[in-house]
C-alpha cells in the first residue's frame, strides 16, 4: 500500500490585529496623553491642545469578521472587514450613539497604518476614534494525509 502526503491549503487567510483606541481631544490646555505617543504624527495636524486617551482594545481579524466595542458616552463601534490581503484591510466602519449610526463610512487602510476618525463632542471635547493595523501573519498551510 502507498501513502501520499497531499498539501491542502486551509487558510491562506490573513489574521490582521486591529488597535482601537479613543481619545477624548479639546483646547483647554496643551497636554499630550504619553499612551498616544505612537501616534502622535497622525494626530498632530488636528487643530487640538490637549489629547487623553479613553481606552484602548485590540482585535485579531481576518476577511469576513466582525467585532463591536462598546465606547464611552453610551456608543458602540462596530466593524466589519470586508477584504483582508497582505497588504492592506478594507472595513466597514459604525459608530453608533443612541442605537443611531452617526459614523458610516468604508475605509481601506495599509498594514502599519492608522485612520483617525473625528465624532461627537461632549463636555469634555471631541470624540476621537483611532484604528490602526499591524502586519499579518499569514496561516501555515497544512497537509494532510492520503491513504
Amino acid at each position: 500500500m502507498l501513502a501520499s502526503l497531499s498539501p491542502t491549503p486551509v487558510g491562506a487567510e490573513h489574521t490582521v490585529t486591529v488597535s482601537i483606541s479613543t481619545v477624548v481631544a479639546s483646547n483647554d490646555r496643551r497636554s499630550f496623553d504619553p499612551r498616544l505617543e505612537h501616534i502622535r504624527s497622525e494626530l498632530k495636524p488636528l487643530r487640538f491642545k490637549n489629547y487623553r486617551m479613553l481606552g484602548q482594545e485590540s482585535r485579531d481579524l481576518t476577511g469576513g469578521d466582525q467585532c463591536g466595542i462598546e465606547l464611552p458616552g453610551g456608543r458602540y463601534l462596530h466593524i466589519t472587514t470586508k477584504e483582508n490581503t497582505a497588504e492592506y484591510l478594507r472595513m466597514n466602519i459604525l459608530l453608533n450613539e443612541g442605537n443611531r449610526p452617526i459614523i458610516n463610512t468604508d475605509v481601506k487602510l495599509d498594514h502599519d497604518s492608522v485612520v483617525v476618525l473625528g465624532g461627537p463632542k461632549d463636555e469634555r471635547g471631541t470624540l476621537l476614534i483611532t484604528i490602526g493595523t499591524e502586519t499579518p501573519v499569514a496561516e501555515p498551510a497544512v497537509a494532510e494525509a492520503e491513504r
